[in-house]
């Protein structure tokens, strides 16, 4: 039995040390965490007890054994106001303790060690005290006065409250609740059970006090759990490191709705601290989200848009929900993530405007470009009529040809969305059927357009639209004589490496066999030569049926 309460009265100050480790990591490494502050001064108290109580029981004298018991209320006597402290805020609970309750609790303490200190002169907190036991150990029995006995009253109404806090927690979270909050529920029924023990005289050990050793037995229950799961928080160690330093505001919610935790950068968006909602509906701080919680969990990753704010403080948002599900896949709560996207929306508003005020001065460049063209053909065409040469005015028209070739293109390119890129079959359609006006074609010439929608760019559909206009208008000027039937065809098409090519074909009398192409005298397939080193093209001439134009190169389109 000796070796029993010398084992006992050894691990009261080890046990004491421990819960100093354990209250000091609580309040520096998870400082931000109200229950865990809270929870480290929980521990100390519970620290203070068992030091003072394994000084009280090494002593033999009748008067520091009474000091020394004085020197334990300051911790015992804090205990239960912390402990229902610690519970409201774990379980986000108590918001029926309103701050005038809580003043009113913890006067109960300060008063009766004020008791415990004039004891002598009124008996109210110890009526006798005698020492009992024999050997190294003596036992302080005491006769408890009615200050002393309102005081259990009190203890046994906080804790049993605090208890009462965890097992709704348990009722309405199931499995939710982690191994750390069992431990902890577990850490507050075995004092509350050998207290009572303890008060009603069912000691094994008469000179050994049990609720200071009921202390004992919790505090490395609770490092075991905190440590060895490394749940000295209920969040993930990740939380502190990343969570709390993220610019987005993250806000976890259980599965009913209530705020269970919330980082700077959501305090920040809801202009609210976390101490401040803590368990309340999440639709206090943000009426709007009434509109997502009925679709939770049935879509467990929701994604949206969102704005919060009026005026100059408004804000644009991207939303995401992630349900949380335990081990039995049954969704315990929500993680929501606000990505503020003011910023980027107003530069990509900025760019959208500065976009189409580009795009529309580039239109009125190529609107300008076709009009200063149709004014030079115009000039060209007046400069023909002051002559009466033909060959001069066959000149100016092929040049007015050209250049409404060029305009053409800038004409498209004004009329489209695409300020880059042109719709080459289009502009084919339209080519053949201006030079068929310009040249007067008879009704017997048929001229068949067969092209893929294919776009060019526009350095690109410039040097290929006057190679077409070149070599459309050499087949109606010289492939047919006066009044003979004929076809002109005109293809183009990509094949499958991406070279493009166009052929323009004629059933005409073909070119004269002693035309040496291209080294010919003619400005007009002078310049097709040109306008096919431009394209950096090959060209392939087949004079076996008419005449035969094959002209591949490669697209410059990005």
């Amino acid at each position: 039995m000796l070796l029993t309460r010398s084992i006992i009265v050894a691990l009261h100050p080890i046990v004491a040390g421990l819960a100093v480790i354990m209250a000091v990591d609580l309040w520096y490494g998870h400082r931000r965490q109200g229950k865990n502050m809270i929870g480290s001064l929980l521990l100390l108290a519970a620290s203070h007890w068992l030091f003072a109580s394994t000084f009280e029981l090494l002593s033999n004298d009748l008067q520091v054994k009474r000091l020394w018991d004085v020197v334990q209320l300051l911790g015992s006597s804090s205990i239960p106001i912390l402990w229902l402290w610690f519970a409201s805020s774990f379980t986000n609970s108590g918001r029926f303790l309103k701050p005038p309750i809580w003043i009113l609790l913890a006067a109960v303490p300060v008063l009766l060690i004020g008791l415990a200190v004039t004891n002598p002169l009124h008996n109210l907190v110890w009526v006798d005290a005698s020492l009992v036991g024999a050997g190294s150990f003596s036992m302080l029995q005491d006769v408890i006065g009615p200050a002393l006995l309102a005081f259990y009253v009190y203890s046994y109404a906080l804790v049993t409250t605090g208890v009462m806090m965890f097992v709704r927690a348990l009722l309405e979270q199931g499995e939710a609740i982690s191994c750390q909050t069992s431990a902890v529920l577990l850490g507050a029924l075995l004092p509350l059970v050998i207290s009572v023990t303890d008060v009603l005289g069912l000691r094994p050990f008469a000179d050994v006090p049990l609720t200071p050793f009921a202390i004992v037995l919790v505090v490395p229950t609770l490092a075991l759990n905190f440590y060895r799961l490394r749940r000295a928080d209920l969040s993930p160690l990740a939380r502190v490191k990343v969570v709390e330093h993220i610019a987005e505001g993250v806000i976890v919610i259980d599965g009913i709705g209530r705020i269970t935790d919330m980082n700077p950068a959501a305090e920040d968006i809801f202009e609210c601290q976390l101490s401040q909602v803590l368990g309340a509906e999440l639709t206090t701080i943000w009426p709007t989200a009434r509109t997502y919680l009925p679709r939770l969990p049935v879509e467990t990753g929701l994604v949206d848009t969102l704005s919060l704010g009026e005026g100059e403080r408004r804000h644009t948002f991207d939303l995401s929900i992630t349900t949380m599900t335990h081990r039995s896949q049954q969704p315990v709560g929500h993680i929501i993530v606000l990505h503020d996207t003011t910023q980027r929306s107003l530069i990509e508003s900025e760019m959208r405007q500065s976009l189409a005020e580009k795009e529309m001065l580039l239109k009125e460049i190529h609107h300008r470009v076709k009009n200063n063209l149709q004014v030079v053909s115009s000039l060209l065409r007046l400069q023909a009529r002051s002559h009466n040469s033909q060959a001069f005015k066959a000149s100016m028209a092929e040049s007015e040809n050209r250049i409404h070739a060029m305009a053409l293109i800038h004409e498209q390119l004004y009329g489209t969305t695409s300020l880059s890129q042109v719709d080459f079959r289009n502009y084919i359609e339209l080519l053949t059927e201006h030079l068929a006006t310009s040249h007067a074609i008879p009704a017997s010439l048929q001229v068949e357009v067969n092209a893929e929608r294919i776009y060019l760019s526009i350095d690109q559909a410039i040097s290929c639209g006057l190679l077409i206009n070149e070599l459309i208008s050499n087949a109606f000027k010289y492939a047919f004589h006066d009044g003979q039937k004929g076809q002109v065809y005109i293809s183009f098409r990509q094949l499958e490496d991406g070279q493009l090519v166009l052929t323009i074909e004629d059933n005409g009398i073909g070119l004269p066999n002693d035309l040496n192409f291209p080294n010919t005298g003619t400005l007009g397939l002078q310049l097709v030569d040109q306008l096919v080193h431009q394209l950096l093209a090959t060209l392939e001439l087949d004079r076996s049926q008419g005449t035969k134009y094959t002209v591949t190169f490669k697209s410059t389109k990005s």
